[in-house]
Parts: C-alpha cells; sequence; structure tokens
C-alpha cells in the first residue's frame, strides 16, 4: 500500500539523476523528522562536495545517504556516480545494476560521470537487462471490474462459510462486501469517524473480523489533527458491530494484519516500525517485534506452513525472517544480485513459496521465492507478474483455492494535491487472480 506520508513514498516519485528537488518536499512532512534532518545535512554536503569537485567525499556521504536509507533509487545512483568518478568500476557496475532493478525508467545513459564505464564491456549488461527489466510478464488474470470507482480498496478478506468477497477503503473509511459476479458492492460496514481501512482478516471461525485502520490524508473528512491515529477494530459478523477499538499512544499507522492457527492477531506498524500481537482470549496489544532502526517502513505479514516461521516485509529493506516462538531471533533474508529486496508491500505464503507484490518498485512486479532458510537465502525468484499495464500499487493478497488475488490498480496516483481524487486519472477498481499451481 502506498502510505502517503513516508519518506519512501516522496523518493519513489522521484525519477531525476542527481539532486532531486526532493528535498523541498521531504522536509515538511512531520513523520521521521530527525531521521529527515540526517538525511538533509548529509545529502547537502554531498552536494556541496559533488560541486566542488571533491568526488572522494561525494562517495563517503553517498554512501552513507544509502546505509541510512537503502534501496533509495535517488542515493544508489548517487553512489554509482560517486563509485565512477572515483575510478572504482566495478562497484559503480554494482551499483547501477542495482538501480535498474529498483527503477528501470531512471536516466543515466548520456551522465558523464559514467564515461568510463561505457568503455566496459559490462555496460552493454547494464543497458540489456534495463531492457529486459521493461519487458511483461503476464500470468494473472482480470477476474472481476468494481463497479465503486471510488472506493480505492485496500486489504481483501474472503468469508468462506458465508462465501463473501470483503475489501476495506482508504478514501471512504469503510468495509464493503463485493458480489462475485457484478462487481457490485454494498456498505458492510460504514460508520462516522472511521480512518481509512488497510488491512481486514478473519478468525477460523469466522465469528469476528479484525480490521486495521489509520488516518490517511485521501480519507474523505482528514483533518491534520488526525495525523498518527490508528486502530485496530474487532467486529461481531453475525451484528457487524464494533466490539473493541484498540490503539496505542504515539504516532502510528497499523497496516497488515497475519491470523495464525490460534486466532492470535499480528499487526505491522510502519510507524515505530513494531510488530504487535494481540492473543485469542487477551483483550490487550502487545509488542511482539520491536525493530528500532533496524527497521524502515513495515508493509505485509506472513507465515509458513509450519507456524514457526513469520515473514515481515520492510518497503526499503526487504524481508525479515522471524521465529515465531521467539521473535527476539530473527535475521534479514539475503538476496542475490539479480533479485530487489525493495519495495514488497504485499507478502503470502503457500506451498513452501513466499509470493511478494513489490509495488514500490519500477516496473512493479509480483515475485515468487523459494527459500533456503538454514543459509538465509533465497535459491530460487520466478517473475510472474512484471509491468502490467493496468499495475498501480497492488493491494495486499490473498488466497483462495490456490489463487492468489489481488486489486491490481489502486488509485494512489489519482489524488490531487489537496487529497481529492482526480477523475480523470480514475480507473474502475480490477480484481486479478493468478493460479498458484501453474507457477514454478
Amino acid at each position: 500500500m502506498g502510505y502517503p506520508c513516508t519518506i519512501v513514498t516522496l523518493f519513489d516519485q522521484i525519477s531525476l539523476m542527481k539532486f532531486p528537488l526532493l528535498l523541498v518536499l521531504l522536509f515538511a512532512l512531520p513523520t521521521k523528522h530527525c531521521l529527515a534532518q540526517d538525511l538533509k545535512e548529509i545529502f547537502d554536503a554531498s552536494v556541496k562536495a559533488y560541486e566542488a569537485k571533491d568526488y572522494d567525499t561525494y562517495l563517503e556521504l553517498s554512501h552513507q545517504l544509502d546505509v541510512i536509507w537503502p534501496f533509495n533509487p535517488v542515493y544508489t545512483y548517487n553512489l554509482a556516480s560517486g563509485y565512477a568518478l572515483t575510478k572504482q568500476i566495478n562497484n559503480s557496475i554494482f551499483m547501477l545494476n542495482r538501480l535498474v532493478l529498483m527503477d528501470n525508467e531512471m536516466s543515466f545513459e548520456e551522465d558523464n560521470d559514467f564515461a568510463d564505464l561505457k568503455l566496459n564491456p559490462a555496460w552493454k549488461n547494464i543497458m540489456q537487462n534495463k531492457k529486459e527489466m521493461g519487458d511483461s510478464v503476464l500470468h494473472a488474470v482480470p477476474l472481476l471490474t468494481l463497479q465503486e470507482k471510488d472506493l480505492h480498496p485496500e486489504g481483501l478478506c474472503y468469508l468462506p462459510k458465508s462465501k463473501k468477497l470483503l475489501s476495506g477503503s482508504i478514501h471512504k473509511g469503510k468495509i464493503v462486501e463485493i458480489n462475485i459476479e457484478s462487481g457490485q458492492s454494498i456498505d458492510w460496514l460504514s460508520q462516522p469517524g472511521m480512518l481509512s481501512v488497510v488491512d481486514i482478516c478473519v478468525d477460523k471461525g469466522e465469528k469476528y473480523l479484525w480490521a486495521a485502520t489509520a488516518a490517511f490524508p485521501q480519507l474523505i473528512g482528514y483533518k491534520p489533527e488526525m495525523e498518527g491515529k490508528s486502530e485496530i477494530l474487532k467486529i461481531e459478523i453475525a451484528t457487524k458491530k464494533i466490539l473493541k477499538r484498540y490503539s496505542l499512544p504515539g504516532t502510528h499507522v497499523f497496516g497488515a494484519l497475519l491470523m495464525n492457527s490460534k486466532d492470535d492477531l499480528f499487526i505491522s506498524d510502519s510507524g515505530p516500525t513494531n510488530v504487535y500481537v494481540i492473543r485469542n482470549g487477551q483483550d490487550s496489544v502487545s509488542t511482539w517485534l520491536s525493530l528500532g532502526d533496524e527497521g524502515r517502513n513495515l508493509q505485509g505479514l506472513a507465515i509458513d506452513s509450519s507456524e514457526s516461521t513469520i515473514f515481515v516485509a520492510d518497503y526499503l529493506k526487504g524481508i525479515l525472517v522471524v521465529n515465531a516462538n521467539n521473535p527476539e531471533q530473527h535475521h534479514w533474508l539475503e538476496f542475490q544480485d539479480y533479485i530487489t529486496p525493495k519495495g514488497i508491500d504485499g507478502l503470502i505464503w503457500h506451498n513452501g513459496y513466499l509470493y511478494a507484490i513489490h509495488n514500490g518498485v519500477k516496473p512493479i512486479r509480483v515475485m515468487q521465492y523459494r527459500m533456503d532458510l538454514k543459509n538465509r537465502t533465497i535459491i530460487k525468484a520466478v517473475y510472474i507478474e512484471n509491468n502490467r499495464a493496468m499495475f498501480h500499487e497492488p493491494t495486499l493478497p490473498f488466497i483462495l483455492n490456490d489463487q492468489l488475488m489481488y486489486i491490481a490498480n489502486c488509485p494512489w496516483n489519482a489524488y490531487n494535491k489537496d487529497f481529492t481524487l482526480n477523475q480523470d486519472l480514475l480507473s474502475n477498481p480490477e480484481l486479478y487472480y493468478l493460479k498458484l499451481n501453474t507457477v514454478e
């Protein structure tokens, strides 16, 4: 999902090369303020070093930015430039290949900083990789067109007993039931004061629906004083009544939900980079995992079949592998050079594979990963969707009958500066499905 008040979203909208006007926008944001100030100071210093042709200092500062805020296209570009200008050709080639995997639309071909690289045989490989990243891989099939054009769906949930498909709404702050044949939607839960509904899930007995909500500027009726407010709702399905609202002090953006077989509910938070849990039978929220500076922007959650491992997507750093019984035991999954950990939003486990929706990259893609957890690495990666014209910030996915399902075109890009919807940029939400047993 495209959280609107995070630094990463602004970075990903920037497609200029070195020194864009990104900082003017970035530091008007109230979130991540201290981190933003650190970035601004280092970035400004790197600009001065570059202009002074002090390339050693420019490289050192660009490396610092990359460490603080990894897998940012602008910083990766500048780091590649710094390596090239200091004659570290192999390192520059590595960084340009990393850039192509993150954003194959960023132009660097005419930049004289890379003049020496163009004489290297690896330059042709970089250009070929950039071209191939733009190739379309299309395995999914459109299933349904939602008729509520301005719904802005996020978080999908299927109720197997009642055979109902539900979706949350970012823009309208409600939960709707979608007719699977017609695409028409009716309000399932709509109450004054509800925040943007980011994700929903159901317990195994289908007694309760859980909803993660947060105050987004795209919400109708949003006011600045609502910023940082977030709630978990426990809803009785039979009566559609909110039985309890869970909130925590401070600034939060509750995002993805994960329910295990014990009906323990796990919640990701991209505010303080924590994962919380509401244990079955308990009536309070507790911190399950606190990452602090180790995390950047937590998104999707997944759990393996044995329920011994929980996977946490970080929009900037990739995938955190966590011992479900002892969350202090965790590590980052290692990605090979030909795939990127960047921009993972939706994450789901099925039949030994991890499926990841990378919507913070260009082009947007859906990946299938086979992992060697003992050696902390990915041993197989398959592009199952790439560069589909319909794609824009696909929703968190769900699985039904071995089919991966998600809305392909959430309208994060259809809002005006005042967060009203631009009807010229708006299209009806499209539900796609992918038969997972056909992908290997």
